[in-house]
């Protein structure tokens, strides 16, 4: 991971336009999403890069995702990029998995985003924990 860009939740639209134009990492609405979602055996892989544009889409992709009881692990060790958003998108899911008694792993997460977590106090709303891959 090579940054994390923070913004309020309720950015206006045109706004979060303008703001694109010097984001290091940009993709047009309606475009592909930059970041996979893939299902290896019992953990979710999340590849690539996740902002304001994807995070939405992330949302409902892991809402989606077929996990049951115990401990679900989420491997971020190739997510390059993660913004707010991103980090918002994992702990509502991570809160959705609690309330259904599972609890999420996320394995191999950068030092950015684990200090971006409990930064914006993520720690506190959504019950996860950070490991090595297994």
């Amino acid at each position: 991971m090579t940054a994390m860009c923070a913004y309020r939740a309720d950015l206006p639209a045109n706004t979060l336009t303008e703001a694109s134009a010097v984001h290091p990492v940009v993709r047009a609405p309606g475009a592909p999403p930059a970041f996979q979602v893939f299902f290896d055996q019992q953990r979710v892989v999340l590849v690539g890069d996740v902002d304001a544009l994807g995070a939405e889409q992330l949302a409902r992709v892991l809402a989606t995702s077929p996990v049951t009881g115990g401990t679900c692990p989420l491997d971020v060790s190739q997510l390059q990029f993660a913004d707010v958003a991103g980090c918002r998108a994992i702990a509502v899911w991570a809160r959705s998995l609690t309330q259904r008694g599972v609890r999420l792993e996320l394995w191999d997460a950068p030092a950015l985003m684990r200090r971006t977590w409990q930064v914006l106090g993520l720690d506190e709303w959504a019950s996860v924990s950070f490991a090595p891959a297994a």
